[in-house]
This record gives C-alpha cells, sequence and structure tokens, in this order.
C-alpha cells in the first residue's frame, strides 16, 4: 500500500473528446490530465474512472503493519 502523499494523475473521459468514425474511431486530446494529491495509507482505497489512464505515484510501504 502507499504511505503518506500519492498524486494520482487521470486522463480520462473528461479530458479528451471522443469522434466515433465506425471501426476508425479516435480520441483527441482536450486539456491536461488531472491532477489530485491523497493521502495514502493502508486502508485507502482507489477509484479509478472508467475508459482512463490512471497513474498513482507515492511511496510504498515498507511494513507489513
Amino acid at each position: 500500500w502507499f504511505a503518506g502523499p500519492v498524486t494520482r494523475i487521470t486522463f480520462g473521459k473528461e479530458q479528451y473528446q471522443w469522434h466515433p468514425a465506425r471501426k476508425k474511431g479516435y480520441a483527441d486530446p482536450d486539456g491536461p490530465p488531472l491532477v489530485n494529491k491523497l493521502n495514502g495509507d493502508r486502508d485507502t482505497r482507489y477509484s479509478l474512472p472508467a475508459a482512463s489512464l490512471t497513474i498513482l505515484r507515492g511511496r510504498i510501504s515498507s511494513g507489513s503493519h
């Protein structure tokens, strides 16, 4: 689990626009990724948005407590 500050970087439906073109549909970036700061611990649960690329960055706990 993460221990302490966690940065969540998300590029999802809110950050791009989908252009349907049958089998050749594509996403067009429309803005920068969404960045949130969280505090992580053993009991923290992370909700990942559908159809997104989400990166979690932080320090991993080295303890088993």
